[in-house]
């Protein structure tokens, strides 16, 4: 450290919302890597940056020395207010950390010698070399993921129900579509969005809802719109449960359309990959003595909060109550944020065209209990909480 402390390998703390309000401090904790191994909390570092006074830890000073050392304002971690044309928007020179060797906000000066400033930038060039060669503006960021899902959307067509998507902006720019979910009014989107949060920086989130009419086609202008949302990630991240639920507006204008949710999670980063394949034996009939049940499943992961969140969907089998579904490959990091010990639920349901699918039992398990003892009891839950057995599942 500049100071001659010891740097601490990490400094906890919550992560405060860098927006055009005032700072807000996050529900979730992040810490920065800095390029010598100093690990630093966000929030220690907006404060710093945003001149509020008090004495900063070793790491927390060494950091910031060696910003100084630059000799020029890190400006990718100041606030936008602070985000003046030219030069330094410190308040007075004596608080002022954009030159080298220079007081800083908490009081402490860092001297800047020839050796720390030669070690210190070449540190830093490396850094932010790295940084800007992905093309993005600033390394204060988390890896999040998140769901949709909606409710109470209005009827479109006359005699059916509503055929659901939704197309998903960030700044203006389309990010992804969500699956397309046939002849229902509350419809839980399976298809996963992955982001990249910037804690810093505004990003503006836009969720337009459509009823599909041409099928198959990209071309929006062939479909009928439901509605739209939007909030930004902040607001997202900073909310309880990390889940925000708005009411859909139709060309700017409130009414029955609808409410729209958004499921946000930070990404555990994980490379492996699942091959499976799921087949059930003597499932429950729900078609009555003169027909037989359409099955698929449906695998939901919790979520902090508790709630459960659909992963995975898989087509539906006619008239089959042992029916084999197709094997598929999907990451660790979609049906279970990396982690294999995580609760998942696999629901069983009977295919119906209204989109009223007739439930046929579920199991709770983990990736790690699929793998270890892949034959998996199906209960029905009746009245009163009692469970009915309703067949196996073997993965």
């Amino acid at each position: 450290a500049v100071q001659g402390g010891r740097a601490s390998s990490a400094v906890s703390g919550h992560a405060r919302r860098i927006s055009e309000n005032p700072p807000q401090t996050s529900r979730r904790s992040t810490a920065l890597s800095i390029a010598t191994g100093v690990k630093l909390s966000s929030r220690l570092l907006d404060e710093s940056l945003l001149g509020v006074s008090r004495r900063y830890p070793p790491s927390a000073t060494a950091l910031l020395g060696r910003i100084a050392a630059r000799g020029r304002h890190p400006r990718r971690h100041l606030h936008p207010a602070a985000r003046q044309t030219s030069g330094c928007a410190h308040r007075s020179a004596s608080s002022c950390h954009c030159i080298s060797g220079g007081a800083f906000p908490s009081g402490a000066f860092l001297p800047a010698t020839p050796t720390t400033q030669t070690a210190s930038m070449a540190a830093l060039t490396a850094a932010d070399a790295a940084f800007e060669a992905t093309g993005n503006f600033s390394d204060c960021h988390s890896k999040v993921e998140f769901f949709l899902s909606a409710s109470g959307l209005k009827k479109m067509d006359t005699f059916s129900n509503s055929d659901a998507f939704c197309v998903v902006y960030i700044n203006g720019i389309e990010i992804g579509r969500t699956e397309v979910v046939y002849d229902s009014q509350t419809p839980r989107f399976t298809t996963q969005f992955q982001i990249d949060y910037f804690f810093e920086e505004k990003q503006d989130v836009l969720i337009v809802c459509y009823d599909e009419d041409k099928k198959g086609s990209a071309d929006l202008r062939h479909h009928e719109l439901q509605g739209e949302i939007r909030c930004s990630m902040a607001e997202l991240m900073c909310a309880d449960g990390t889940s925000v639920t708005k009411q859909i507006t139709k060309r700017g204008r409130d009414g029955n359309h609808g409410s729209l949710t958004l499921h946000a999670e930070e990404m555990q980063m994980c490379s492996e990959h699942l091959s499976f394949q799921i087949s059930g034996k003597k499932l429950v009939n729900k078609d009555g003595m003169f027909g037989r049940s359409d099955p698929f499943f449906t695998i939901k992961r919790s979520r902090e909060d508790g709630s459960w969140i659909p992963v995975y969907k898989s087509v539906h089998i006619m008239n089959n109550l042992s029916p084999t579904w197709p094997g598929d490959m999907v990451s660790v990091q979609q049906l279970a944020n990396g982690d294999m010990h995580r609760p998942l639920r696999i629901e069983v349901w009977d295919y119906e065209s209204d989109g009223k699918h007739d439930a046929m039992g579920m199991v709770e398990t983990s990736l790690a209990e699929m793998v270890e003892c892949p034959q998996l009891a199906v209960f029905e839950t009746k009245k009163g909480g009692k469970k009915k057995a309703a067949g196996h599942l073997k993965v």
